[in-house]
């Protein structure tokens, strides 16, 4: 581990909550160091938001609306300016982002800013503009700010962006060596060390409600979903099943098919659900090295924001969303129209079902 220290071996170990730590020792970093406050400032700025470099930084401030964010940057009129959403590995909250980007003031520029670990971003930060699609908020000018740091503009006069932890600390750490501040710049080093854990999937203490029999039912369902669509696929005629099997492994279940003559596999897949998207099914397309036209048939879904096609060496990968808050016959519907969506892309590039 290239920057590993004491308190990051602590936290990790003797917390199930480490982002609770990581933010409370950013804040003491912040509120201790002028220079460190300026840099941080500085660096969430650059996310297209002009914030005033005097912002004062509290942990937990909980609003009229129930959101509690992790650190929040108030202005000279207190107002907060800037929220802060430290995390690991927990997912989001129901609050998150859509409550917290309506809690910055109206009529001032506020950033919404999300701190994670790298290999989150594939996930997280789809869900996060996802999310706010999905509460009807325009979602514009999204772009890559550096190879860590995403930013969009959510309406007029709101900023959600996305950072890493390597990325926002090795920023203030070079700021505080160049003033030559060695405590300050001791105590970011101490906090790269937990990050530098979170960010290689350390495995953290097992919390009791990850225990819960909910967890096992759920996953289970989640493999039931795919043997439902896979078999209405059949019905329908959207899918050939006549030759394949079912197959699992470490982390996956799922059922082989054929969509236009080309081998597929329907799946619950943990793994890719961790890494790649948040969700648990996904459609596996099989042969895109040998047959270059599955990319281009599937292009539509590739130019998506965000893509619904990932692509893996041999392999395409199609997340299927979820609907939530529905029953299990809609929740089959919603995954089986997703199936359906691909095969009439195949179908309409010029090759039979």
């Amino acid at each position: 581990m290239q920057n590993d220290s004491l308190f990051g071996h602590l936290a990790s170990r003797l917390s199930s909550h480490p982002e609770n730590i990581a933010t409370e020792a950013l804040n003491y970093v912040l509120n201790r160091s002028t220079v460190a406050r300026r840099a941080f400032v500085q660096y969430a700025s650059e996310a297209g938001v002009d914030l005033p470099e005097t912002l004062c930084f509290r942990t937990q401030e909980t609003g009229s609306d129930g959101a509690i964010p992790d650190l929040v940057g108030l202005d000279g009129e207190g107002r907060q300016v800037l929220l802060v959403e430290a995390k690991f590995w927990a997912g989001l909250t129901d609050n998150q982002p859509v409550a917290y980007l309506e809690r910055l003031p109206p009529r001032t520029h506020g950033l919404l800013l999300f701190v994670a670990p790298t290999t989150r971003f594939p996930t997280l930060w789809p869900e996060l503009l996802q999310r706010c699609r999905d509460a009807a908020s325009t979602v514009e000018e999204v772009r890559e700010v550096a190879e860590d740091f995403r930013a969009a503009r959510v309406r007029q006069d709101r900023t959600l962006a996305l950072a890493s932890w390597r990325a926002v600390l090795a920023f203030i750490l070079r700021a505080l060596e160049t003033e030559r501040e060695i405590l300050a710049a001791s105590d970011v080093q101490q906090l790269q060390g937990l990050c530098e854990r979170m960010d290689s999937d350390a495995f953290l203490p097992l919390r009791s409600e990850e225990l819960t029999s909910d967890t096992g039912a759920r996953i289970r369902q989640y493999c039931e979903i795919v043997n439902l669509v896979t078999d209405e696929a059949s019905a329908a005629g959207v899918a050939s099943i006549k030759g394949y099997r079912s197959a699992g492994g470490a982390g996956y279940y799922g059922r082989f098919l054929a969509l236009c003559g080309n081998q597929c596999f329907l799946q619950f897949n943990a793994a890719l659900w961790a890494k790649r998207r948040a969700t648990p099914l996904w459609l596996r397309i099989d042969g895109a090295e040998a047959k270059r036209w599955l990319r281009e048939a599937l292009a539509s879904l590739e130019l998506a924001e965000p893509p619904r096609l990932i692509p893996d060496g041999d392999a395409l990968h199609v997340p299927l969303d979820l609907p939530t808050s529905v029953e299990k016959q809609e929740v089959v519907a919603a995954v089986f129209e997703q199936v359906e969506e691909v095969t009439r892309l195949l179908a309409a590039h010029g090759r039979p079902l």
